[in-house]
């Protein structure tokens, strides 16, 4: 692919000219940046008052060195360089990439590449190249072995904070807080990441079944999560504090606290510059009303299409400016903000598509407090719009108010019998309200519209399972059947009816 070679260029550029890379190449950069402003706050809340104290850091799994450089430069701006910054990591392939998740295969890339990357000992040179040219090897010091043989190596209360970020199968999460714990000192933190939902918001059951996984998908909320990370940190804890999938806890005394640290406003979330500027431009949405949108830096960039190729990269200020200035280019720190921006200059402002694109672009920053209004004032002047009813029923399901939320999602259904998203809304509704057998009926409504959907019939073939419905488990079956004939539900559901497994390997 185009996009694929102008990566692998990069890549070799930075390589070749002193510059860290984290791109898609090999995965470079794991979890989701915004946590690392989470990761630097941290320590500059616990080096106020700390009197010219050197601060410690380990962290259990490195990879190509991401977070160790955010821990590095938040030493060196809040504790003026003092301290360290241990890195645990084996470096070697430690899991079967076939068996991480339940993504579809052609979804599994990521683990081939990373396993490829292991075993070519590749991520581990993109490693020290990376604390290398981040200038920061002298406060960083690799360790290159399991955690399992170099934890006991140090005393009980040698380190400051403690990140937890290896081997996330339930066993090896648990035997690391169980490690870490031993080694944290008073008032310090043991903290990690990909926490996606803690175990209290989950079926017990469901994850005690997966717990050596990587990544699957809940049934109930279809949101993707690592089931040994919940699983080891609520055993080991309870609840704990968290933003965004970094969690951390202090240790005071003989247990362990949450922390007391506010989630940060968009506007006030910085990311480390090595996670920035790093790609190169990339194509996200082709011809979104008459205009690509590209990522580059850390900035979407419209550009009408009429412009023809532009190359991002050579171009200077003053064009940008005469090319914005002329509507030609629309500039978004998000893609939605982009999005939004290009339909306010092309909707007259008291349309109603106007105020739904308002609505939904804040929903995606989590905003939907106040997209709600926006999203009214919208179905006010267009009632019988199913796209707002919807979108207006996910705002209230958010903000905990189901009982509006549901009217919203029948009135979008009145409209438009086959939004199957609506659908899957009204089964989630009543889950969590208990109402499982109505659950279930919307969700073969859903299948019926959608039969392609993983989550979906997953969802479908767990709660009917879970029901003994034979209809739901007989239709969750049959869509496996083309779709994904090796998912792992489907041994369970042919056992439900009462069918013989059928072998399915190297099936097409």
């Amino acid at each position: 692919m185009l996009m694929d070679s102008i990566e692998d260029r990069y890549y070799s550029y930075c390589m070749s000219n002193n510059k860290p890379y984290f791109g898609k190449v090999m995965w470079a950069l794991q979890g989701l940046p915004i946590r690392h402003a989470y990761m630097e706050r941290l320590v500059e809340a616990q080096c106020r008052d700390r009197g010219g104290r050197p601060f410690h850091i380990l962290e259990i799994g490195s990879w190509a060195g991401g977070s160790a450089i955010t821990w590095a430069e938040a030493i060196k701006k809040f504790n003026k360089g003092k301290g360290q910054v241990v890195c645990i990591d084996p470096w070697k392939l430690y899991f079967d990439p076939t068996k991480c998740s339940d993504l579809p295969q052609d979804q599994q890339a990521v683990y081939r590449e990373m396993a490829e990357a292991l075993s070519s000992r590749k991520i581990f040179d993109l490693f020290l190249h990376n604390i290398r040219v981040s200038k920061h090897e002298d406060i960083i010091l690799p360790f290159k072995g399991s955690s399992d043989n170099i934890l006991p190596l140090f005393g009980d209360g040698r380190f400051d904070l403690v990140f937890v970020d290896g081997d996330h199968s339930y066993a090896s999460v648990l035997k690391d807080l169980r490690g870490a714990g031993r080694i944290v000192c008073e008032g310090g933190l043991l903290c990690g990441d990909d926490l996606e939902l803690q175990l209290s918001q989950l079926d017990g059951e469901y994850v005690q079944l997966h717990k050596e996984r990587d990544y699957i998908a809940d049934p109930k909320t279809k949101e993707r999560f690592h089931p040994g990370v919940s699983l080891a940190v609520g055993e080991y804890f309870g609840e704990v504090s968290v933003w965004e999938g970094f969690w951390a806890m202090r240790k005071q005394g003989s247990g362990w606290h949450q922390v007391d640290f506010p989630r940060l406003p968009p506007d006030q979330v910085e990311l480390p510059k090595h996670l920035t500027c790093q790609s190169p431009p990339e194509l996200v949405k082709e011809n979104y009303r008459g205009y690509n949108i590209v990522h580059y830096l850390d900035r979407h960039y419209a550009l009408a299409q009429a412009l023809g190729p532009v190359d991002l990269t050579k171009m200077e200020e003053k064009s940008l400016e005469k090319i914005q200035a002329a509507g030609f280019c629309v500039v978004g720190k998000s893609l939605e903000e982009t999005e939004c921006r290009i339909d306010q200059r092309l909707v007259p402002e008291e349309h109603p598509d106007k105020h739904l694109s308002k609505g939904v672009a804040l929903m995606r920053q989590g905003r939907f407090g106040q997209a709600v209004p926006a999203l009214l004032r919208a179905i006010e002047m267009k009632p019988h719009d199913p796209a707002i009813r919807n979108s207006l029923g996910i705002a209230l399901y958010k903000l905990g108010n189901h009982a509006e939320a549901e009217q919203s999602f029948r009135a979008a259904l009145r409209e438009a019998p086959d939004n199957a998203d609506a659908w899957v809304s009204l089964s989630n509704i009543c889950c969590e309200q208990g109402r499982y057998t109505e659950a279930v009926e919307y969700l073969k409504e859903a299948a019926s519209l959608d039969p392609r959907d993983a989550e979906l019939i997953t969802a479908l073939g767990t709660l009917g399972l879970n029901l003994k419905d034979e209809e739901a488990i007989r239709r969750s079956l049959q869509c496996f059947a083309v779709t994904d004939p090796n998912h792992p539900l489907t041994r369970e559901l042919r056992e439900a009816l009462g069918e013989s497994p059928v072998a399915t390997e190297g099936a097409v």
